[in-house]
């Protein structure tokens, strides 16, 4: 009885499956499909009878003269485009530096804790500080809702 529990479906094998390397083996079955299945390491790899030994030549078309290199450069009428967009970079990172308390400075790298993370610049640490943590607290956490009773009620 114990025997017939551990039964595996033919697809499921009881033992390894040999390893397989890279060569495929692909024939062609009397219903005009393509089958591919993996060879063990074991197997022979033949190559197929209609593969010949000799390369394909590949040459460039007649007439084919190869793009001459230039520098990258914005292109001509863009370049406020690209002057414009790239104002939005300093505006993002200067946002920054109006936070309440915000500073930045760079020290030497043992006044840095070594369990802080910290940037290193030329030799020396960057180090953040700010001043959030001295402003006031809500005295009860904010409850947030998910569940509306009714659907004139608004989630909260």
């Amino acid at each position: 009885m114990a025997t017939a529990a551990l039964r595996f479906p033919p697809f499921l094998s009881s033992r390894a499956a040999p390893k397989t390397t890279a060569a495929a083996c692909t024939r062609r079955t009397a219903s005009a499909t393509l089958r591919v299945a993996a060879l063990p390491e074991s197997a022979p790899v033949s190559a197929p009878a209609s593969t010949s030994e000799e390369r394909p030549e590949f040459s460039p078309p007649a007439g084919f003269a190869p793009p001459v290199p230039k520098r990258f450069a914005v292109k001509d009428g863009q370049l406020a485009s690209v002057a414009g967009a790239a104002l939005a970079l300093p505006f993002r990172l200067g946002t920054g530096l109006f936070v309440l308390g915000y500073s930045v400075s760079l020290v030497s790298a043992d006044k840095i804790p070594s369990d802080q993370y910290s940037l290193e610049f030329l030799g020396l640490k960057v180090k953040e500080t700010s001043k959030i943590d001295q402003c006031r607290r809500p005295e009860k956490p904010i409850e947030i809702y998910e569940f509306e009773g009714c659907p004139f009620c608004r989630k909260v």
